[in-house]
């Protein structure tokens, strides 16, 4: 079988893989079967030993199994995806922007202020709460905080246009 090109086998043995796809009930818009069946039937060309078998049983069983394995492969992937659908939820999916500002910049900012800066920059500029309710949550004065936003705004200003926002 050798002496031949694959392109004369594939003519005379393509029947097999669309009689595989008509009996299993494929359909194959993509094509994508068809391929599989084709490198199938290449395979076994490849590895197809005459003294053992007539190579159209050989072919029709590996493009027969491939087609299995592909079903199953395909089945495997919906089943998972079906229950990572059940258990997701669609606050998992939706994340809503809270902060209203770009992360990485937000990122760089947290680098550059301490903890308390933050705070107050969290609260006072992302989450515009007031001072005096910054304060009492934090169980500190209002001249604390407004120390905080002072000290935050020369750091926020460098990087500003470090960064080249300014």
């Amino acid at each position: 079988m050798k002496e031949c090109v694959f392109d004369e086998v594939l003519e005379k043995h393509e029947r097999i893989i669309f009689h595989l796809i008509h009996k299993y009930g494929i359909r194959d818009a993509d094509g994508e079967f068809y391929q599989e069946g084709c490198i199938a039937l290449w395979r076994a060309w490849e590895e197809h030993d005459a003294s053992l078998s007539r190579f159209s049983t050989y072919a029709y069983y590996a493009v027969s199994r491939t087609f299995l394995d592909k079903i199953r492969k395909d089945n495997r992937k919906l089943e998972q995806y079906r229950d990572w659908m059940q258990r997701m939820r669609v606050d998992d999916a939706v994340r809503e922007d809270v902060l209203g500002m770009d992360e990485r910049v937000l990122a760089e900012i947290r680098k550059v202020l301490t903890e308390r800066q933050w705070v107050w920059f969290e609260q006072y500029v992302l989450r515009e709460r007031s001072l005096p309710e910054i304060a009492e949550s934090e169980g500190v004065s209002v001249h604390a905080v407004k120390n905080w936003g002072r000290l935050a705004r020369e750091k926020l200003k460098r990087l500003l246009v470090r960064v080249g926002y300014v």
